[in-house]
């Protein structure tokens, strides 16, 4: 789908215009999509290297709400203007595959950030993009033996 000049990666079942980024883009870049889409806009980074790396980690948790600690963090995340959810890909911290959605991000010292935000399940989310089922938070449930 077109938005302006630029492509969008994804429009979900709830008309939510979805952003997938592998790598950190440029705030320029990011700004210019952001007006491309108009409103709805979502990004999705992909941190699963940073995760697996232990460069980003959950320093609390209480059911889905998760408090983080991302070293060399990129700091355009904190300039989006739509939701972002970043993708940490199977979380030895979690035990699943799991995203979390910022409320908070805070760059401490220039490439460190702190941050809150609710955990989602992958396989809700692409629920979610497929169907337009709410997006729960993340509730681990034990598989059967």
């Amino acid at each position: 789908m077109a938005g302006g000049r630029r492509r969008l990666d994804l429009l979900g079942a709830d008309s939510t215009r979805v952003e997938f980024q592998q790598a950190k883009e440029s705030v320029p870049n990011t700004h210019g999509k952001e007006l491309a889409h108009a409103t709805g806009l979502m990004w999705v980074f992909c941190v699963i290297n940073q995760h697996a790396a232990g460069d980003f980690f959950f320093t609390s948790r209480q059911g889905a709400r998760a408090t983080f600690l991302w070293k060399n963090a990129w700091a355009l995340i904190g300039s989006c203007n739509g939701r972002v959810l970043l993708d940490l890909g199977l979380s030895q911290q979690v035990g699943d595959h799991v995203l979390i959605e910022i409320d908070h991000f805070e760059m401490v010292d220039g490439r460190t950030a702190t941050g809150t935000g609710t955990l989602r399940g992958a396989q809700e989310f692409c629920y979610w993009m497929r169907d337009g089922h709410p997006l729960p938070p993340y509730s681990w449930t034990p598989r059967a033996a």
